[in-house]
């Protein structure tokens, strides 16, 4: 994996081309800047449409205790 790393730059730029990515997403390519994180991170994956949309409720819940959440999906 670590190979691919100095590609991920042109790989991002070409999903954001083919409308793959979303340009705010990518603007930092996985780096969150300025000070570290201040509140906690929860991480929610959905393999699925489905998944995803199941998790709706769980992220109201997440959000309304102030958590910073990262959604990814496989679809």
């Amino acid at each position: 994996m670590s190979a691919i790393v100095p590609l991920a730059p042109a790989l991002i730029k070409r999903r954001l081309k083919l409308g793959k990515e979303d340009r705010r997403a990518s603007a930092s390519a996985g780096r969150e800047r300025g000070c570290p994180a201040a509140r906690p991170l929860v991480w929610i994956h959905g393999a699925s449409v489905g998944e995803v949309l199941a998790a709706a409720a769980l992220i109201e819940k997440l959000r309304a205790l102030n958590l910073r959440i990262l959604l990814t999906s496989g679809t």
